[in-house]
């Protein structure tokens, strides 16, 4: 006797098919881009804090790294502005806090990045430390439009194979 197979439909009809369907599989794309910024927990080793930067490294996307205490008033005031300021934004960045007083090896990142004062912003572009940016005095509304126009440089430059040369663009004015 051949063997006869029923038509889908008809399987269909008489069978409740049950598919196991995880959400966070079934929302996973590789094939586009990511195209908004990166928001990540806060780092508090510095193995954390390489793979972190390895990981941009390879994917050639600009992170910034907020480097804070738990004692620091400014650190308050500046991390909202700059979170607000790189989710506003639709460059292609990661953002991430280092906290320099938890407990274990964090401290030695501070000593190897001559973090001196918090809060500081330094950028890292293919793994190399491209500029940073010190909270000094001056007012809060000031503050908020100087992390935009910092973000949205970072966003739009950050893969640019400029960066870093002291050349043109935001880093040239400050520093240059």
């Amino acid at each position: 006797m051949p063997l006869r197979l029923r038509p889908l439909k008809a399987l269909l009809q008489t069978r409740t098919l049950c598919l196991p369907l995880h959400p966070r599989i079934s929302n996973f794309h590789t094939s586009q881009a990511h195209s908004q910024p990166r928001i990540y927990d806060s780092v508090r080793s510095t193995g954390a804090f390489h793979t972190l930067l390895l990981a941009h490294t390879a994917s050639s996307t600009p992170l910034i790294t907020y480097w804070t205490t738990s004692y620091c008033p400014a650190c308050r005031v500046v991390k909202p502005l700059l979170w607000r300021a790189v989710e506003s934004s639709n460059g292609k960045i990661g953002l991430v806090e280092v906290e320099l007083d938890a407990p274990g090896d964090i401290r030695e990142l501070g000593l190897r990045y001559s973090i001196r004062k918090v809060p500081t912003v330094m950028v890292f572009v293919r793994g190399e430390s491209v500029g940073e940016w010190r909270a000094e005095g001056g007012d809060e509304r000031m503050k908020g439009k100087v992390l935009e126009r910092f973000v949205e440089e970072v966003g739009r430059e950050g893969s640019n194979k400029g960066w870093g040369s002291g050349g043109g663009g935001f880093w040239g004015s400050l520093f240059g």
